[in-house]
């Protein structure tokens, strides 16, 4: 199991998470998910459209399309992603928001 640490290095993970949610929001604008209500329809699609993209990074490396070590450069960006949206579905639901 993974030391769980607070400070500095706790906090990065986090800072990678709000800085994909604000640049996903300035690339969708309008139709970014920090607009959507928590009931919105589009939430599990979204999510799973980014699940997809780390499963196609594995199947690459898998694949031997990639070296190990570029997929997991990859799956860093990836996963990051796939959390920014679980995250921004959560603030939604708890009618929490960002100053995306």
């Amino acid at each position: 199991m993974r030391r769980l640490v607070s400070g500095p290095v706790m906090r990065e993970p986090y800072n990678s998470l709000h800085t994909e949610r604000i640049r996903a929001h300035e690339k969708h604008g309008d139709k970014s998910a920090e607009a959507m209500t928590w009931d919105n329809p589009r939430w599990l699609p979204i999510i799973t459209e980014e699940v997809g993209e780390v499963a196609r990074v594995i199947n690459e490396r898998d694949l031997g399309n990639v070296t190990p070590e570029m997929s997991r450069l990859l799956l860093v960006n990836e996963v990051i992603q796939v959390a920014a949206m679980c995250a921004a579905w959560i603030d939604a639901l708890r009618g929490e928001s960002t100053d995306a």
